[in-house]
């Protein structure tokens, strides 16, 4: 299995707690399809969720904020960096960041200008700042992280 991504030389600078990073555009080396879910856990069956080979993605600090494996994804306005890691079939979009050790993973999606910086986010969404929960015949909305010092 090849390579699903690589890194651009297109980069962009963010400064977070008084420290500059770097952040790298990825360019989609193949079809990629992320999981998007509707907040009952149901998979959204539209082609227009593709990731087609040759598109331009969001940014990452280094390969190791986003598995090569699954259809994990970085769309165009995220950013993920520091030790954070994006993983199986999670998507990151939406103007949302994702740094510090936080763990995206499962069929999870970030967006709407979310922050996660800790905790390991596993099949949930994460609209802003609530985490919506997917149950049988339940969703529950709780507080996530502040995000009020978020700026792109």
């Amino acid at each position: 299995m090849g390579k699903k991504y690589k890194l651009t030389n297109e980069t962009k600078t963010i400064v977070v707690d008084g420290k500059e990073i770097v952040l790298h555009r990825i360019f989609s080396l193949k079809n990629i399809r992320p999981r998007f879910t509707d907040s009952a856990g149901n998979l959204i069956e539209d082609p227009i969720y593709m990731v087609p080979k040759g598109f331009h993605g969001g940014y990452i600090e280094s390969e190791e904020n986003l598995s090569q494996e699954g259809n994990a994804w970085v769309d165009t306005y995220g950013y993920v960096y520091g030790n954070a890691r994006v993983l199986d079939d999670a998507t990151v979009s939406g103007l949302s960041e994702v740094g510090g050790n936080a763990v995206i993973c499962g069929d999870t999606f970030v967006g709407f200008r979310a922050k996660l910086t800790s905790g390991v986010y596993k099949d949930v969404d994460v609209y802003g700042s609530k985490v919506i929960e997917r149950g049988k015949n339940f969703t529950v909305i709780k507080p996530n992280v502040d995000n009020s010092d978020f700026d792109f």
